[in-house]
């Protein structure tokens, strides 16, 4: 059940991520697909070595990062934010930290959490 306060931060934190203008790195194609459900639609999914999909973003000034925030999400957030630093890059964790502070751990259920409690 989610109280009407975690419903308006929720929708407040994806009317933030609609606003994006720097890509929004995410880990996979599920979690592009929730975000793309909820009209963001600025996201590239992390594929390949890490240090190869950094170097593919070199024209990038800042990019946004919103892995998941379980045990592997933060390890890789961690890795990408060393990696993007090392090339120049810089990543922008404020979103991933509200996913943190809202307890949501997956990104890719981030829709069917929105359409549970009816839309955004």
């Amino acid at each position: 059940m989610f109280t009407a306060e975690k419903k308006e931060k929720i929708r407040k934190f994806i009317l933030e991520l609609q606003e994006e203008n720097n890509l929004i790195i995410v880990e996979g194609k599920n979690d592009s697909r929730s975000l793309n459900n909820l009209g963001i639609r600025n996201c590239i999914e992390l594929n390949g070595p890490i240090y190869r999909f950094v170097e593919s973003l070199s024209s990038e000034k800042r990019v946004i990062l919103l892995l998941d925030t379980d045990k592997e999400g933060k390890k890789l957030t961690k890795k990408l934010v060393e990696e993007f630093q090392k090339n120049g890059i810089k990543p922008e964790l404020k979103h991933w930290i509200k996913l943190i502070s809202l307890k949501i751990s997956h990104v890719q259920g981030l829709y069917n959490m929105v359409r549970k409690f009816g839309g955004n």
